[in-house]
């Protein structure tokens, strides 16, 4: 089951690989850098907005058979982006790989833990998050050497064997497992549209408001369709308790949406590494695409050992000093990365993106942890989508405003592309910062609550 779900779910972490051929995107297709933000957006907006209600799709009509559906859908995804003749007919083939996405990762983690008693369920996400950092340091590696060796389209046409890979070992290994404290579970599609419609709409404003200023219509328009979408969702919710996708009262929890919105700002953080070092390692003299995917390679390989960390040290959960601090370093190596000289040592920037994916890792294990160990069992699936459609909605906000600041500090000319890169690095850091801040606020306190 673990090697299943760990080569099938590897084809969405190895997209680290695409970071490494943004600037020849951007290139081939002669199109301005801020548009890359579509190349990410399109795909981690579509997976963002529907994961929650694959999840609940998932629940209901069974983890293997979701996840079999979008291994076989990344596989012709993969292939559609590798032969796209156009910017436009890319963006189109990611809205299919960003379906596929949803499918895989809401699946994956219910398969993995629901294999395994509840007790070890700690130690099996450190098992998935290892095996999604793994994918995710080999990316930008991969990445380098396809590009080199036959242009951007490589770093799709090498996913698509993997994808098979998972899809056949599934089909033929992988069993489904039986849900614990099972219930008459109810599918309501209406509600899961609402969802779907909410989220893809409230993203892309979130997103996109920056560079709406002179259309305000257009954004006024997504957030009153996504206030409308969200609110219908949780009346139809409220009104059928047996077909919802979880219990709405967890939105008054502090401690529980401390959890998320510290993961939301953590994610945007950690993902700046990602959109802005792949142009700054562009600018270095000499250094050729497969060593700027390795050293690329050191924020995944960061959330790599932070699995490890937690799987072996920490396997009865994470404290909160620990998950605390873990968000405190990424703040500080993402200040390292900003004041990084127009021609850094190598292992520099290795290290700093290390300690950035590191932090980022321990936090990330901590977030699943606890959305995971707040729902019931049965609603496995649901938990695991939460958890990665937070971090998908921070990846997408930093794929939006910070693209989008990048580019208006100067990212387009090489002569300010250091200085626009430290501006918005700043952002980033900031995000960490309130991301701490809102954590330490809002957990609770073992003293304190025992008093209470």
């Amino acid at each position: 089951m673990i090697a299943c779900v760990s080569i099938g779910t590897a084809t969405v972490p190895l997209d680290t690989a695409v970071n490494v051929a943004f600037p020849y995107i951007t290139g081939a297709f002669g199109v301005p850098v801020d548009w890359i933000q579509w190349v990410i957006v399109s795909y981690v907006l579509t997976y963002a907005g529907l994961l929650l209600g694959t999840g609940r799709i998932a629940d209901v009509l069974g983890y293997k058979r979701i996840f079999i559906v979008g291994l076989a859908l990344n596989v012709a995804a993969q292939l559609a982006c590798a032969l796209a003749p156009s910017f436009e007919m890319l963006i189109a083939a990611r809205v299919v790989q960003g379906i596929s996405a949803a499918l895989i990762l809401s699946a994956g983690p219910a398969l993995i833990t629901l294999a395994w008693p509840e007790s070890d369920r700690v130690r099996m996400l450190g098992t998935y998050t290892i095996a999604f950092g793994l994918a995710g340091a080999a990316g930008p590696l991969l990445g380098g050497l396809v590009v080199e060796a036959i242009g951007w389209s490589g770093v799709f046409w090498f996913r698509a064997p993997i994808a098979l890979c998972g899809l056949v070992l599934t089909l033929w290994l992988a069993e489904e497992p039986r849900l614990r404290n099972e219930t008459a579970a109810q599918l309501d599609l209406w509600a899961i549209t609402a969802l779907v419609i909410g989220m893809v709409c409230g993203l892309l404003a979130l997103g996109q408001g920056p560079r709406l200023g002179e259309h305000l219509w257009v954004l006024l328009a997504l957030v009153l369709i996504s206030a409308t979408a969200l609110t219908g969702f949780a009346k139809r919710q409220l009104r059928n308790p047996s077909s919802a996708l979880f219990d709405l009262h967890l939105m008054r929890d502090r401690v529980f949406l401390g959890v998320i919105a510290t993961h939301v700002l953590v994610a945007l953080a950690e993902f700046s590494v990602l959109l802005l070092v792949p142009y700054l390692l562009g600018a270095v003299e000499g250094l050729s695409p497969a060593m700027a995917g390795l050293i690329l390679g050191g924020a995944p390989l960061g959330v790599m050992a932070a699995s490890y960390f937690v799987k072996y040290s920490l396997g009865d959960g994470v404290p909160d000093s620990i998950a605390a601090g873990s968000v405190a370093l990424v703040a500080l190596a993402l200040t390292g990365v900003s004041f990084w000289p127009q021609s850094p040592a190598w292992p520099l920037m290795f290290i700093n993106l290390f300690a950035v994916g590191f932090g980022y890792g321990v936090y990330h294990v901590t977030g699943m942890d606890r959305v995971m160990g707040t729902l019931p069992t049965h609603q496995r699936a649901v938990a695991g989508s939460i958890s990665m459609m937070v971090r998908t909605a921070g990846v997408v906000a930093a794929a939006s405003l910070l693209s989008f600041w990048f580019a208006r500090r100067g990212g387009n000319d090489p002569g300010h592309l250091h200085a626009a890169a430290a501006d918005t690095f700043l952002w980033a850091i900031a995000a960490a910062t309130v991301g701490l801040f809102i954590f330490m606020l809002t957990q609770r306190h073992p003293a304190k609550d025992a008093e209470a």
